[in-house]
């Protein structure tokens, strides 16, 4: 079964978020950080500040769609929610284990946001 992701990005040069899903999440931050997404290339270096996996597309393509809708006080409040560390210490690292179901690490659904 193919599994899907949604991730949200950080680029600390320029304090900016970029929300997407995927099937692939490496090679997703490698094309992102490669300059192959003209969106993204002006603003690398990218890190994964947050990332979930989802049962299907169309379920990752839901979530994004809600994280695309917040403004970035309220990307950096569900960040700080729903992974590992706060925002902004310098200390982004992935949310360790993900779940392997339709929850998010530390119990986030898509009912949440």
């Amino acid at each position: 079964m193919e599994k899907f992701f949604v991730c949200i990005l950080f680029s600390e040069a320029f304090q900016r978020y970029y929300i997407g899903q995927t099937n692939n999440l490496a090679d997703r931050i490698e094309r992102h950080n490669a300059g192959h997404v003209s969106s993204t290339k002006p603003y690398r270096p990218w890190k994964i500040v947050f990332h979930c996996e989802k049962p299907d597309r169309a379920a990752a393509m839901t979530l994004e769609k809600k994280l695309k809708n917040l403004s970035k006080p309220r990307i950096v409040s569900f960040i700080e929610k729903y992974s590992a560390g706060p925002v902004g210490t310098g200390c982004f690292t992935l949310l360790g284990s993900m779940l392997y179901s339709d929850k998010c690490a530390n119990g986030y659904t898509s009912h949440n946001a």
